[in-house]
This record gives C-alpha cells, structure tokens and sequence, in this order.
C-alpha cells in the first residue's frame, strides 16, 4: 500500500515530467482546452450541465491534447471512450423519453 507521501511523489514525477514532456506547458493546454470547453457551452446554449456534457468536455479534452502530441494513442483511445459514454447516456435518455 501506497503512503500519501508515496502517491503525491508520484504524481508530482507525472505532473512536471512524464505529462509536461508529452504536451507542453500546462497553462498553454489548459487556455486551449478553455476554449474549446467555451464553444461547447456555446452550443449548449441555457440548457443545465448533464452527463452528456460530462462525456463531450471530457472528449474535448482528450481532443486537445491529441493535438498537442498526436502520437500519444492513449489520447485518441480515451476520447473515443468518453465519446462511448456519452452516446450511451443519449440513448437511455432517448428511451426513458419514448417510454410509454
């Protein structure tokens, strides 16, 4: 078992080298993610947050940083995942709403 001083080590090595290697500077991704969130609640409109926006600002996300390092698949893996999961929300959504 991990102590907590353990996992913050962790993820401190992830955060500053591992991750920051793979797709830059964190403000950088995270202005351009910011962006890309903005447009999706653009298109969203007054409608309230729901799971399937979970999924696509999740997706986005995952969007992004394939841009910032297209060769990393666990990006292109991930975004279609919660591309997955979104659709699955949608379509028991759509059946709870046809449900006589």
């Amino acid at each position: 078992m991990q102590s907590r001083s353990e996992i913050l080590d962790e993820a401190k090595r992830i955060v500053t080298r591992d991750r920051n290697n793979t797709y830059g500077e964190p403000a950088a991704l995270f202005a351009a993610i910011s962006l890309a969130w903005d447009a999706l609640d653009m298109a969203r409109g007054d409608r309230a947050h729901d799971g399937r926006d979970v999924a696509l600002k999740f997706a986005v996300f995952k969007a992004v940083r394939a841009s910032a390092a297209p060769d990393h698949m666990d990006s292109w893996i991930d975004g279609c995942g919660y591309f997955a999961c979104g659709g699955e929300i949608e379509a028991a959504t759509l059946r709870v709403v046809s449900a006589p």
